[in-house]
């Protein structure tokens, strides 16, 4: 019981023991320059395994990361005393408690070209994935490269007009962790004498991490003489044209979710 005890006492010390601004760091070794550094690496592979041609060196991924970490820390006590009295005793509990949050949001933008994530230092990177915390792990971007490569390659994404026409993928993961510690104390009554005569405080805390990871991948258009055709997906352009078009990608995607969510809480609001 004791060992119990403390474990579950050192859990709650290591959440409240975080900083002022939660960040990713306060769990794992890996900072955020680290976790970036692990999923560019994560793409550099899928990028030479499935888009290693030259009609992809200006191919373009833009990245948007948001790390959203909640952490709640409560504490109460409370005491019952005891007052002695000719026919019997009387008893008088008090508490107190003090409950605290704290939110830090981290988000920003990455983008860049297929040419420029084939010369990053990929000498550490993740070799697995970490399914007690997934964003330090290998995340799935095979799969999501691949796809992308596979329908480019069969022209369907020739299909999406427009500068902003990108492959869009967002993945999102989600870890709880929560611990609590509630030692109590009773003691044995004694008569004739006002004292306390039991005791107890309960602390407990939890950390949610939310981690979003949004990907839009875009193959560079070359402008056409012929205006009635402004644009063909898959030609070979310029480099800038395709970050333009991963960027608009990720705005596009943000929008259209803006106005689903919308949609949705309109769709629930009551009726009056």
């Amino acid at each position: 019981m004791r060992l119990d005890i403390i474990a579950c006492g050192s859990l709650c010390i290591a959440l409240v023991g975080c900083s002022i601004h939660p960040i990713p760091d306060d769990l794992v070794g890996d900072t955020t320059v680290q976790i970036v550094k692990k999923i560019r690496c994560e793409a550099r592979l899928a990028v030479e395994k499935y888009a290693s041609g030259p009609r992809y060196k200006s191919a373009a991924i833009a990245y948007d990361f948001r790390f959203t970490v909640t952490e709640n820390n409560r504490g109460s006590g409370a005491a019952g005393f005891a007052f002695p009295f000719t026919n019997g005793r009387f008893s008088l509990n008090i508490g107190a408690g003090e409950d605290k949050q704290r939110v830090g949001v981290r988000n920003f933008q990455i983008v860049e070209t297929f040419a420029e994530l084939r010369k990053e230092d990929c000498s550490v990177q993740a070799t697995s994935a970490n399914y007690r915390y997934p964003i330090t792990g290998l995340v799935g971007l095979d799969e999501v490269i691949g796809t992308f490569v596979k329908l480019n390659e069969q022209k369907l994404l020739e299909q999406a007009k427009g500068p902003g026409a990108s492959y869009v993928d967002a993945l999102e993961f989600a870890t709880l962790i929560k611990g609590s510690i509630e030692p109590a104390v009773e003691l044995a009554p004694v008569a004739d004498r006002f004292r306390l005569a039991s005791g107890r405080i309960n602390f407990s805390a939890d950390r949610m991490d939310v981690h979003r990871l949004t990907l839009s991948l875009s193959i560079p258009i070359k402008e056409l003489p012929d205006k009635g055709i402004r644009e063909r997906a898959g030609e070979v352009g310029t480099s800038e044209t395709a970050r333009d078009r991963a960027l608009n990608g990720l705005e596009r995607f943000k929008y259209f979710e803006t106005q689903q969510k919308i949609l949705d809480s309109l769709r629930d609001a009551p009726l009056r």
